[in-house]
């Protein structure tokens, strides 16, 4: 006889209202937590329901990497996510799908070349010494959310723009406000169900007043940083990148079109960013011992004289393994919410076109046969993985996404967390003020919530790097450290834009 695919009816399920089902059993800032608890419980595949809507959980492994090559030819986001941002006039490569999402890669991908992001490091450096110099000043125990979030602000706005927001001196600056009530508004449309972005969303005057504000003085910012360049021009930010980037026919592309990629990059990587760096400082601080150990990686490798150059970042393969371990243990990015383009199999279960879909980005995040000690935060792991082992952990996690529509900033996001780390610790060592306990909240991202640090500084000494980073270091070409620091870098398309 004929496989015949399970149907929904035979997934299991949580224990539900009769009429609301899942809705009310979870914050929506806390639904990843709801999904996660849920997949140890009930297994790979399990579905919940949201009044009359289900929701069907994928966590396997395997099939969430499965799902994620078939985007976007079989899979999209989900309709509200677009509907939000189209009714916003903000649809970017973010929310876009088919056709029109893959020319919104050609703009974009260019931009994140590593030559281009080689020329973006003083910027970043300039603002993380800012980022630095302030957390001397603040109040002790340190909120550090607050100012990481800030950094990457400023960090993100001059990348993208070349315009310096500088929200950690100014934190009363009118273009981030506005961008703030953007941001708030497009993170309930992440958040199922659908209606819940209508029911939370800003007033609607506000909104129009902020995307009004905003659109006006970006494409401000276009236009004028347009009338400077010239053919020959060597770009510096990501908007004189898109600028200069021409389609298949060599034309440029239009001040609108690249208005609405600007804001999704903005959108895409303010929180995220700033989430891992804060998760990373909270593993850091309730492991001195660790924290030492990148410590004197930093103090070693460090260049005596000046500032961190490119060619410095592969030496750092400790710290890099700071980053990846805080994107196992606590991802960013932890699911994402896709539908069907038709009626798919699902790990032998029919889903029907239009069904809803959370995958699960890292279900596997405590495979013990992969992560010894998986519990536990072990950044060394990294540097010491084989490529087969590398292999396994990109099927493993997906805190970037994968497929076609991997992030096409992952080298940029890494390189900015690992900037952070290295410039933090070598100024600093980080307590972890235990009053209040650490939790996690979803808005664009999973970040850390009541995470307080008590920050000293630390008189730096160069010392000599311990055995196992030394070989680290002579084992980490180049090359090597790109593939350990992009998990899918052996099975994705390297610029492509999510």
């Amino acid at each position: 006889m004929p496989n015949i695919p399970r149907t929904l009816k035979d997934l299991p399920s949580p224990k539900e209202h009769w009429l609301k089902g899942s809705l009310g059993q979870f914050k929506p800032d806390e639904i990843h937590t709801y999904f996660y608890t849920h997949a140890k419980a009930l297994g790979d595949m399990y579905k919940i329901r949201l009044l009359n809507k289900p929701v069907v959980v994928v966590s396997n492994a395997a099939v969430v990497f499965d799902i994620l090559k078939q985007r976007p030819s079989r899979y999209r986001r989900a309709k509200s996510i677009a509907l939000t941002y189209k009714n916003a006039r903000i649809h970017g490569a973010f929310s876009s799908e088919g056709e029109q999402w893959r020319n919104y890669r050609q703009l974009l991908a260019p931009a994140f070349k590593p030559k281009y992001i080689a020329r973006m490091l003083p910027i970043i450096q300039k603002s993380v010494m800012r980022f630095v110099a302030h957390i001397e000043q603040a109040p002790q125990p340190l909120d550090i959310q607050v100012p990481l979030q800030r950094l990457i602000i400023d960090i993100t706005s001059e990348l993208a723009l070349g315009y310096d927001i500088n929200s950690l001196n100014n934190p009363d600056n009118q273009l981030q406000d506005h961008l703030n009530i953007i941001f708030e508004h497009l993170s309930h449309a992440n958040t199922p169900p659908a209606f819940y972005s209508r029911l939370v969303q800003p007033c609607p005057k506000t909104l129009a007043i902020s995307l009004a504000y905003v659109r006006k003085n970006i494409l401000s910012l276009i236009r004028t940083t347009k009338s400077q360049l010239t053919p020959e021009h060597a770009p510096n930010t990501i908007l004189e990148a898109l600028l200069l980037a021409k389609d298949e026919q060599g034309q440029t592309f239009s001040e609108d079109m690249i208005y609405r990629n600007i804001i999704s990059l903005l959108s895409a990587g303010e929180d995220t960013t700033a989430s891992t760096v804060a998760w990373a400082v909270y593993y850091l601080a309730k492991n001195p011992s660790v924290q030492q150990s990148l410590r004197n990686e930093i103090t070693a490798n460090y260049p005596q004289k000046g500032t961190l150059q490119w060619q410095d970042l592969e030496n750092f393969p400790l710290t890099l393994g700071a980053c990846q371990e805080a994107l196992r243990l606590a991802p960013a990015i932890p699911f994402l919410l896709l539908e069907p383009l038709g009626d798919e199999v699902i790990n032998g279960v029919y889903v029907s076109k239009g069904t809803t879909v959370a995958v699960l980005l890292a279900s596997d995040n405590h495979n013990a046969s992969l992560f010894k000690d998986s519990e536990q935060f072990h950044p060394n792991r990294w540097p010491a993985f084989t490529d087969e082992q590398k292999k396994q952990a990109s099927i493993a996690l997906s805190p970037f996404g994968g497929g076609p529509r991997l992030c096409p900033g992952m080298q940029l996001s890494l390189i900015k967390q690992k900037v952070i780390l290295i410039e933090l610790l070598k100024h600093y060592t980080l307590t972890l003020d235990s009053t209040v306990p650490v939790t996690s909240h979803y808005r664009l991202a999973a970040a850390p919530s009541h995470l307080k640090v008590k920050t000293a500084k630390v008189a730096t000494t160069r010392v000599a790097p311990p055995l196992a980073i030394q070989t680290a270091n002579a084992l980490a070409s180049k090359t090597h450290q790109t593939q350990a620091l992009e998990h899918h870098a052996d099975n994705q398309t390297p610029h492509a834009i999510d």
